[in-house]
């Protein structure tokens, strides 16, 4: 018996790490830094999201895509909407990535002027502007209008990890177990985005059942917290946006 367990287990380590240095050499693992060091989706990515019928009235599937540089496919090409002459950037978080609208119907795609989303959901400020500098610098674009919604992965960074959380962009990465496995082990960053595209709901479900274990806070428990706290998260943003404004 002891024999049996033990090549159940060496099969099983080799199986892994032949699985995991297959997904190293030929799959890019959604969860790191692009090769430019932005925090963009990867190029040219097509997930179908399914099973999504708890939010909408029918059972119907989301069509999320990626460009070259990593935008999510709007109305328009990229191409068609830096020849349009008078364009935006989006970023922001998931409310700007908005992943489980119908394709072309996100609100970026519904702005007045054509505009490239370069939303990615858990992304704040401290993200925003690494991608921005990216996008002016490296990719030398040139947009007439630049929309950032970063405000409520601001205020959740804060609450969780303090200033740090809100000006080192691998900050909350490093201290935080799910992110650094999905970073640092290929086979659960495939494993995971795969469930995610079955049943996305599911990651929102789970997440909603977590939060709701959490103590809740009374009314004079958030005015002493903010009393407290509202100068330092004041100067963090300020900075950041500063940078911003910089670039």
């Amino acid at each position: 018996m002891l024999k049996i367990i033990k090549i159940i287990l060496i099969n099983s380590f080799l199986l892994f790490f032949l699985v995991e240095g297959s997904l190293r050499l030929f799959w890019s693992n959604p969860y790191l830094p692009t090769s430019e060091g932005a925090y963009f989706h990867e190029s040219n990515i097509s997930v179908t999201f399914d099973n999504i019928d708890k939010i909408y009235d029918s059972s119907k599937s989301i069509r999320f895509v990626t460009e070259e540089m990593g935008n999510i496919k709007g109305r328009f090409s990229a191409e068609d909407v830096i020849n349009k002459g008078l364009y935006g950037l989006v970023l922001g978080g998931s409310t700007t990535e908005s992943a489980l609208v119908d394709e072309g119907k996100r609100w970026p795609d519904l702005l007045a002027i054509p505009s490239l989303n370069f939303g990615k959901s858990r992304l704040n400020s401290s993200h925003t502007l690494i991608n921005l500098h990216v996008l002016l610098n490296k990719y030398k674009l040139k947009p007439d209008y630049i929309f950032i919604m970063d405000g409520i992965n601001n205020l959740s960074n804060y609450l969780k990890w303090g200033s740090e959380g809100l000006t080192d962009p691998e900050y909350t990465a490093n201290k935080s177990l799910y992110k650094t496995t999905l970073k640092r082990v290929y086979l659960a960053a495939y494993v995971w985005r795969f469930i995610k595209s079955r049943d996305y709901v599911k990651f929102y479900e789970i997440a909603a059942y977590k939060n709701h274990k959490l103590n809740q806070l009374s009314d004079t428990d958030i005015e002493t917290y903010w009393e407290k706290n509202e100068k330092e998260i004041r100067q963090t943003l300020n900075i950041m946006f500063s940078k911003i404004l910089e670039e």
